[in-house]
């Protein structure tokens, strides 16, 4: 890890995901490089407050041992939360330590939070609290949500049906 740059959500899901792989596979030294993706998705990336995951944190934890945004005021993606999503997934078939909870935590910030029903589509980005945007007065609301085209929940839910606990 280079402390100049920050831990992204993103990467951290990406790479926990193909360290699963290779333990499936049973390619050696996998299973450690996955295990402590999982504790990271699990620890430090997570946001405790406002729920879900921060997009990225400094490499220094709080005096609590937590992650450090590095934007406290960033927007939480949806395609980062994915990252999640596919890690955990991942890691629960390598029958990674924590993954199970973790993927069932990703599922249930997933469903509660980046799919709307009205839309039948993914929401593409809220604020840093994951709230709604408000519908009433004339002004923008701060959690402006964003839409990604095109997605239906049908394929969302066959996807991860399998993967539920």
């Amino acid at each position: 890890m280079d402390p100049a740059h920050p831990v992204e959500l993103w990467i951290t899901g990406r790479m926990t995901f193909a360290f699963s792989l290779g333990a499936v596979m049973g390619i050696p030294g996998c299973r450690r490089y996955a295990d402590h993706g999982v504790r990271a998705l699990n620890g430090p990336l997570r946001d405790p407050v406002n729920g879900g995951w921060y997009s990225a944190i400094g490499p220094e934890p709080d005096a609590e041992g937590r992650g450090l945004p590095v934007d406290r005021d960033a927007r939480k993606e949806c395609y980062q939360h994915a990252f999640v999503l596919l890690a955990a997934a991942t890691a629960t078939a390598a029958d990674r330590p924590g993954a199970h909870e973790l993927l069932r935590d990703a599922i249930e910030v997933q469903d509660r939070y980046w799919w709307d029903e009205d839309q039948q589509m993914p929401v593409e980005s809220l604020c840093r609290r994951l709230h709604r945007p408000r519908t009433t007065g004339a002004s923008t609301p701060p959690c402006t949500q964003w839409r990604l085209p095109g997605h239906r929940r049908r394929h969302r839910r066959g996807a991860l049906a399998g993967a539920r606990p």
